[in-house]
């Protein structure tokens, strides 16, 4: 056969195709044949080949958005899997209209024409085609559909639209080597070398880059796939700007005004590209070596220390939690039956790992408690305690997670997962907010008060109490470290050097009798303390002291008049019946007592005349029953001392003069 007269028939099948399809065009047909030069229709397999081209840029587009959407939390993110390329696929409309093919096509230089003009697709052909697209793909795909009827290779839903797939008539090399030339269209060089090809890229690089928090091998497959991806990305819109820098420069092609598009087009992708130089330089630059290492399946971060003390009780995680710390804490515990605290002095880390550490505490219902710095992902280590301390002196920092300055599609997916976390670690829906809206730089960092009043550490039910060991077993150094817990204990400690041995020792006595009598032994070296202190403080610490104790005489008057008697002469087992409110406002006052310096003149009985005014002010017995109001040197035979007339008493001191109550307040506190 004369391979020309099989081009001329192939040639001329749109036209006999036309004409059976009763489209009454045949006219316009042969006159395109005499003025067209004969193009050859595309067969399935090259269409195939644009097809696939076109759906992994949907796949690679829809993808990243649809995970940051579900991760997100919000509704319909299934749906959105589904809806989002089938919105995408709409911007074959204006391809087909505009530059005659979809970029899948032009890259394979094939062309969408009318079956009986040759011409680009009208609108209301493009949507039938589209639509007749998406029922081809989705009830039974692309080749099961296929025909070749009349010798005329159209698929099905080319036959409804009325369109043909031909080979473009261009010249001069593929699409991307006349891109380079500069002799593409300029809005193809624009839209699809300039922006098409570059955006799965750089979506595909911003997802991998936020799911490296979320997962160890995520995190190492990630950067590795960042150190390549960038340079790729730059690439691109280097490629980019390229063209169309090439394709401004030619003015006969363009008429003035179109000149000034074609300026304005060149300035956009010299912007473009400059933006990406900037963000890698800010965003990715700075991670370049981390990201190497990481690579190789080594941290930058370094390695947390993981130390088990000598009797096997208490482990010690010291530095980042950077991969494998997981391993090793979960190795520890592992090899250590009797521990039962965990210390944490952790700056940051991992979330996967200390995710990991966490569901290993949890499991172990071990304690866990602050002695330096805890930040960033330590908290949900930290959190799995049942028991939880921060030692004064430490410090517990949380914030969100961060995608990167220049990543904020993704900051709610990180956002999300951090704060799923948290709510199952504990924490209600406002600290978790307050959480994520603090960044790195500025992290929220509770206070002692803050601490206990959002239930981040364990707050014992009276404030001098602590966290006893388990009663099998407990050693003296169980009971130190329970009290070096304390804020309350390790002020006293710097007030009275070795309160805290003379406390731990008695409480190793009672500990056979129970966790309340150890409390109380603890507590009793307290209230032996607590003449001496009031004696040292200034008038006003006294006054305020006074103040609270009228109010715990009120407390227990309506409670039993016998524990106020008993509170009275220092019973601790009395003063441990108090309302925990009054129990806390005591350790607050002891707090600031503690931390006022001692006062420098010595303690002295009242002369005669300092005696005489208080018989004046209130009652010729004041002075007795002032000295004997509190704790009295020689325990009085009952019914003293008297909670009501002492209550009385206590309130009249407020209506005296500055120097008349001090004299009082001198009466009751001072001891010689």
């Amino acid at each position: 056969m004369d391979p020309a007269a099989g081009r001329r028939r192939r040639c001329r099948a749109p036209r006999r195709a036309a004409a059976r399809a009763g489209k009454g065009v045949a006219a316009l047909s042969r006159r395109h044949a005499i003025d067209d030069p004969p193009r050859e229709v595309v067969g399935p397999l090259p269409r195939l080949l644009a097809f696939g081209i076109d759906a992994l840029w949907l796949l690679l587009v829809s993808l990243p958005l649809c995970w940051a959407w579900q991760a997100a939390g919000r509704a319909g993110a299934g749906l959105w899997l589904l809806a989002l390329p089938l919105l995408l696929s709409l911007g074959a409309l204006p391809c087909w209209r505009v530059f005659g093919g979809t970029p899948g096509q032009l890259l394979l230089q094939q062309e969408v024409v009318a079956a009986d003009s040759l011409r680009p697709l009208s609108l209301p052909r493009a949507l039938r085609r589209w639509a007749a697209g998406w029922v081809s793909g989705l009830s039974g795909g692309f080749a099961s559909l296929w025909t070749d009827s009349s010798r005329q290779p159209q698929a099905w839903h080319d036959r409804q639209s009325g369109a043909l797939v031909v080979e473009a008539d261009v010249a001069g090399g593929s699409f991307l080597a006349r891109h380079r030339a500069g002799e593409l269209p300029l809005a193809q060089s624009v839209v699809v070398v300039g922006l098409w090809l570059p955006l799965p890229l750089l979506l595909l690089l911003g997802m991998v880059d936020a799911a490296g928090h979320l997962g160890n091998f995520a995190l190492r497959a990630g950067s590795l796939l960042l150190l390549l991806g960038w340079p790729l990305l730059l690439a691109l819109l280097g490629f980019g700007l390229l063209g169309v820098w090439r394709a401004a420069r030619q003015p006969w092609r363009y008429r003035a005004a179109e000149r000034i598009g074609a300026a304005a087009a060149t300035v956009a992708m010299a912007a473009l590209l400059l933006g990406g130089v900037v963000w890698a330089a800010l965003q990715f630059a700075p991670q370049m070596v981390d990201r190497l290492w990481l690579a190789v399946g080594r941290d930058p971060l370094g390695q947390a220390s993981v130390a088990l003390s000598a009797d096997g009780r208490r482990l010690q995680v010291k530095g980042p939690l950077a991969l494998g710390s997981a391993d090793a804490v979960t190795q520890a515990l592992a090899g250590a039956p009797q521990l039962r605290l965990v210390t944490l002095d952790v700056a940051g880390g991992r979330l996967p790992e200390a995710l990991r550490i966490a569901a290993a505490l949890r499991a172990r219902a071990l304690a866990t408690r602050v002695v330096g710095a805890c930040s960033g992902v330590c908290a949900l280590a930290f959190l799995a305690g049942p028991q939880r301390q921060v030692l004064p002196g430490a410090s517990l920092a949380l914030h969100r997670l961060s995608a990167g300055a220049f990543n904020p599609p993704y900051q709610a997916v990180l956002n999300r997962v951090l704060g799923g976390q948290l709510a199952q670690a504990g924490l209600d829906a406002h600290l978790v907010n307050k959480v994520l809206a603090s960044p790195p730089a500025r992290p929220w960092v509770p206070d002692a008060d803050e601490r206990a009043a959002a239930h981040l550490v364990t707050v014992p039910g009276r404030p001098l109490d602590v966290e006893l060991p388990a009663p099998q077993g407990a050693t003296v150094a169980d009971y130190a470290e329970a009290l070096s817990a304390s804020a309350l204990w390790q002020a006293l400690e710097r007030r009275y050097p070795g309160v805290q041995a003379l406390a731990v020792q008695r409480m190793g006595a009672a500990s056979a009798q129970g966790a309340e009598a150890v409390q109380v032994a603890a507590q009793e070296v307290v209230a032996a303390l607590l003449p001496g202190l009031l004696a040292q403080a200034s008038p006003e610490t006294r006054w305020l002291f006074t103040e609270l104790l009228q109010a715990q005489i009120g407390a227990l008057l309506a409670l039993d008049p016998e524990l106020c008697r008993a509170l009275l002469l220092g019973d601790v087992a009395a003063h441990r019946r108090l309302p925990p409110a009054l129990a806390w406002r005591e350790a607050q006052w002891l707090l600031a007592a503690l931390d006022e310096p001692p006062r420098g003149t010595p303690v002295r009985k009242p002369n005669a005349l300092e005696l005489e005014v208080i018989r004046r002010t209130l009652g010729l017995r004041a002075p007795q029953r002032l000295a004997e109001l509190w704790r009295p040197p020689v325990a009085p035979a009952p019914p003293e001392p008297a909670c009501d007339r002492g209550q009385a008493m206590l309130a009249e001191l407020g209506t005296l003069a500055a120097p008349q109550r001090r004299l009082a307040l001198r009466l009751i506190f001072e001891r010689e």
